[in-house]
């Protein structure tokens, strides 16, 4: 496990596991291995998750409906992630946006 935060970037390695894409970036320039295998691993044999990108978009929205007013600790972790990465779903998301907009 490299971080606890939500991804913005998933990527996922020749391995199958999938990693925030800068967090994954930043264990690569310290490791030449997956952080979960620990086989030989280089940012050639990464790719955008894009499937993922957009499951956890839709999670963000569903959660943030379901428990974000009543649970300050999910509520603080999506105006984190909104904050840091929203830009880059909410062009292709109007529930992201209208969130983002809730929380300004």
């Amino acid at each position: 496990e490299i971080s606890r935060t939500i991804m913005c970037f998933p990527v996922t390695s020749i391995y199958g596991s999938n990693y925030e894409k800068e967090e994954l970036i930043r264990w690569l320039g310290r490791s030449a291995k997956d952080p979960h295998t620990n086989l030989s691993l280089d940012k050639s044999q990464i790719f955008d998750n894009v499937a993922l990108k957009d499951q956890i978009s839709e999670w963000v929205c569903k959660l943030s409906e379901r428990e974000f007013d009543s649970n300050p600790i999910i509520r603080d972790d999506i105006k984190w992630w909104l904050d840091t990465h929203g830009e880059t779903y909410a062009n292709s998301s109007p529930q992201l946006r209208a969130l983002r907009m809730r929380l300004r």
